[in-house]
Order: C-alpha cells, then sequence, then structure tokens
C-alpha cells in the first residue's frame, strides 16, 4: 500500500472515529461515554482507537474544530472598509447562520449536553466567539438592554436550529435571519436614537 493510499484510510478511520463518537456523545453525553464504547461500536480495540486519538479530550477537540474554525472564518469576512457598516454586519450575521447550520449535529450536541460547555476545549473559544459575534452584529458598547436583546437573538438562533432538526437548512435559515434582524433592528435603533441625543 502506498503511502497516500495508508494516509487515506487513517484519515477514513479518524472520521468514523469522530462520526461514531459524535453520535454516541449527543445520546449518552460526553462524561457518559467511554472510549471503550466508541471501540466497541467501531468494532476495533481501545488501542487502535488510541493511535487515532490519545485522549477523549482530544476527540472531543477533533469534533469541534471544524465548527469553530467555520465559525471564526465567518467573522472575519468581509474586512473593515469592504462594506458599509450595516452591510458588513448582515454579511456576517449571514455567514454566521450558514455555518451554524453547517454543524447542525455538533450544534445540537453542544446544546444538549451543557456541563461540556465548560470543558476547557470549549468553554474558553465558544465564549471568545459568542464575544467577537456580539460586537461584529451589534458593537462592543452596549446597554444592559441592548446586551439582553442580542443574547436573546443569539440563543434564539441556536435553538430555532437544534429545535427543528428535521426541517432543512434552506427551511430554517430566512426565517432565522429575519427574525434574528427584527431584533438587532431594535437594537440599531436605540444606539442611533441615543446619538442623536448626545449628539
Amino acid at each position: 500500500m502506498t503511502k497516500r493510499a495508508t494516509d487515506g484510510a487513517a484519515e477514513n478511520t479518524r472520521e468514523q472515529i469522530q462520526t461514531v463518537a459524535l453520535e454516541l456523545f449527543s445520546t449518552q453525553g460526553f462524561d457518559g461515554t467511554a472510549l471503550q464504547q466508541i471501540a466497541d461500536r467501531l468494532g476495533v480495540t481501545k488501542a487502535a482507537l488510541y493511535y487515532h486519538f490519545k485522549t477523549k479530550d482530544d476527540l472531543l477537540a477533533a469534533i469541534v474544530e471544524p465548527m469553530f474554525s467555520d465559525v471564526e472564518a465567518a467573522l472575519d469576512f468581509p474586512q473593515p472598509g469592504e462594506h458599509h457598516r450595516l452591510q458588513r454586519r448582515r454579511l456576517r450575521l449571514e455567514n454566521f447562520v450558514d455555518s451554524m447550520l453547517r454543524h447542525r449535529q455538533v450544534l445540537g450536541f453542544l446544546s444538549r449536553d451543557l456541563a461540556v460547555l465548560s470543558h476547557p476545549v470549549i468553554g474558553p473559544r465558544g465564549q471568545a466567539i459568542q464575544d467577537r459575534l456580539s460586537a461584529a452584529i451589534a458593537g462592543s458598547d452596549l446597554s444592559l438592554a441592548n446586551r439582553i436583546k442580542v443574547s436573546f437573538a443569539m440563543s434564539g438562533l441556536q435553538g430555532a436550529i437544534v429545535g427543528n432538526s428535521t426541517a432543512t437548512a434552506e427551511e430554517l435559515r430566512a426565517t432565522i435571519l429575519d427574525s434574528t434582524n427584527a431584533v438587532l433592528r431594535s437594537v440599531g435603533r436605540d444606539i442611533s436614537a441615543k446619538a442623536r441625543v448626545s449628539a
């Protein structure tokens, strides 16, 4: 077997491990799933599993990395100055929603297993993304009321994706964007009104 074929087989095995692990994490919870259970489901030895992932934390990191990377890329585009502020906000929100829809299964696991949100692999990076998202779509200097509105919009957005698992991404996208934008327009109006008063 060539090195390329061997590398391809190893990558395929890693993907299979992640798929099975995500299924078990989603139904049993991260803490409730042992590496031995994953190995048994795959029909391999635990040693074979360790060849690809040294710890369960390494496996968790590999599962969530594509979603985190995708979301961070969504928030990086477009760059400041490329578009008007409101257009930039709209594009970032659309990119964020699209990335969440692409990673619905991982998002569902994280939403159902709330304990794992404080895990070192997820907690700090997830919070940093939330902070960046809030600043990107609503600004960083928000009143308490507007911070609550933004939190409400973001929680509702994720809840709508997770809670409507039988709907297609296309069916969800437009309604989620309309609903989220309705809340954010309220935030924008409040910011504009305060700016006029202080001017």
